[in-house]
């Protein structure tokens, strides 16, 4: 009996495995599904320059320092780089000025060599740039024009660069 149920199970799966495809389903219908994304703006500086003017021991003559500013923004956006006036600006006299304690020593920031353009504080001063999404080196200028030498110190100040885009 055994035997007879198995050859009947096989017989049967042969059986049905000949058998003609048949559809499950009564019938079809299609339709389209969008498939999308947004690419948003985006600008960054990478890592921060420093201005550095180096260890001096007088300010008679002028004392002048460069970096670049690294932006990657976006392909196709367009940006404004600006710098505020630092942390230790003189309102009164309106220049920059690094400070150690209640010491000081005035600076001006440029974009050009010739340290005849000043480094833009506002939107309205500064220039529209065009993002590459790459990396972009943006120059600045630093100048420390002769004035009197300050007690001896470390001087800093910290200036707050925003991009606009």
């Amino acid at each position: 009996m055994r035997m007879t149920l198995k050859k009947l199970a096989a017989a049967f799966l042969a059986s049905v495995c000949l058998l003609p495809a048949a559809s499950a389903y009564a019938d079809t219908t299609t339709s389209d599904m969008t498939v999308s994304m947004n690419i948003a703006a985006y600008c960054t500086i990478s890592s921060p320059p420093s201005l550095d003017f180096g260890s001096v021991t007088d300010l008679v003559t002028e004392h002048t320092a460069q970096a670049t500013i690294p932006v990657n923004c976006s392909s196709g956006s367009s940006y404004k780089l600006i710098a505020d006036n630092g942390a230790n600006y003189d309102a009164v006299n309106s220049i920059r000025r690094m400070s150690d304690g209640n010491d000081y020593i005035s600076y001006s920031v440029y974009t050009d060599s010739a340290y005849s353009n000043a480094f833009p504080t506002t939107q309205a001063q500064a220039t529209s740039m065009a993002g590459s999404g790459t990396v972009q080196n943006i120059p600045v200028y630093a100048k420390v024009s002769g004035q009197a030498l300050p007690p001896v110190g470390s001087y800093t100040d910290t200036i707050t660069l925003t991009i606009n885009y």
